[in-house]
């Protein structure tokens, strides 16, 4: 883990192990720093599980997330250079905390490079741009300006990433394209409703801010017309293989594959009842999923999320 404070890495460990040797330290300060840098919105939400959380990309907020296909070519290599150097690093580093680092490095790899989601999932480019802007709203300020100027360079990123995403996406599953185009109107109607809510805020500059929400919302509208006419593969489905691999590589699992589902039915079953249990005790004559429709969200968790969870 890397964490903020004139850039050391601080490396999270049992106590009875061996410390890292200078050059594992070295070698994995520069695999972080690189990814806070160029993918600060992915490090920063555990929506993007296979990406490490890397707090010191809170240094480089103001950045866009790059995920142009010559800079994710550029980082895959790179991460494939820095996985060779550890291989001279097995007989003299603890395996584990080698193993580790390997790990992270394979389900970047998996996701970016194998699986390739720059040009398979659209959602990939919606969820950047709209938790990056969630994360701007949610920053504690300490002026107006500051506020705005995260807020405009947030806005500017949306119309980048759908950019990209319009150039790059050729193979999108129909699931993924049916799941994107319910996340445009939810991304429009989040950003329509931020959009009312800063339009109150007399501390931030009206007319410049309206220019560029409208063109956020424009990109949206183009993006939704490139995902209605984008052609969808046949077969998309990734196969056992690929999934066993997606299982290994991105998730250190080592069973097979229907091992994993019966561990994962057995999970939802437990949740199931859990849920059925809290439901009861909260209204014996609705089940879980009409409590949790009814209950919706405060005002407030549009325009504060900071302060909706400090009140909690």
């Amino acid at each position: 883990m890397l964490l903020p404070g004139r850039s050391i890495s601080f490396w999270i460990m049992n106590k009875c192990r061996p410390k890292p040797s200078a050059r594992l330290l070295a070698l994995s300060e520069e695999y972080f720093s690189f990814l806070a840098r160029s993918l600060p919105v992915c490090c920063l939400s555990d929506e993007f599980h296979f990406m490490p959380r890397v707090e010191l990309a809170r240094f480089h907020k103001e950045q866009t997330d790059c995920l142009a296909r010559d800079f994710l070519e550029e980082l895959c290599a790179k991460v494939k250079a820095w996985k060779a150097q550890m291989e001279n690093f097995v007989e003299d580093e603890d395996p584990g905390l080698v193993s580790l680092l390997q790990q992270s490095m394979d389900s970047l790899l998996m996701h970016w490079e194998t699986l390739g989601l720059w040009k398979r999932d659209p959602g990939l480019y919606l969820k950047v741009a709209f938790i990056g802007l969630d994360q701007a709203l949610s920053w504690p300020f300490e002026s107006g300006e500051e506020k705005s100027d995260l807020y405009r360079a947030r806005l500017d990123g949306i119309t980048r990433l759908l950019s990209w995403g319009m150039d790059q996406l050729d193979e999108v599953p129909q699931p993924a394209k049916e799941a994107a185009l319910d996340m445009v109107d939810n991304c429009r109607a989040f950003l329509s409703r931020v959009a009312e809510e800063r339009s109150k805020d007399e501390g931030l500059p009206y007319r410049d801010l309206l220019r560029k929400e409208q063109g956020a919302l424009e990109s949206l509208d183009r993006f939704q017309g490139f995902l209605h006419a984008v052609r969808s593969p046949t077969g998309s489905s990734p196969g056992a293989e690929l999934f066993q691999e997606i299982l290994g590589r991105g998730f250190g699992w080592t069973g097979d594959v229907e091992e994993a589902g019966e561990i994962l039915a057995q999970e939802a079953d437990d949740k199931q009842r859990e849920l059925a249990h809290l439901a009861g005790e909260i209204d014996p004559h609705q089940d879980w999923r009409a409590i949790y429709d009814s209950t919706g969200l405060p005002e407030k968790a549009y325009g504060d999320t900071v302060s909706l969870y400090r009140e909690e």
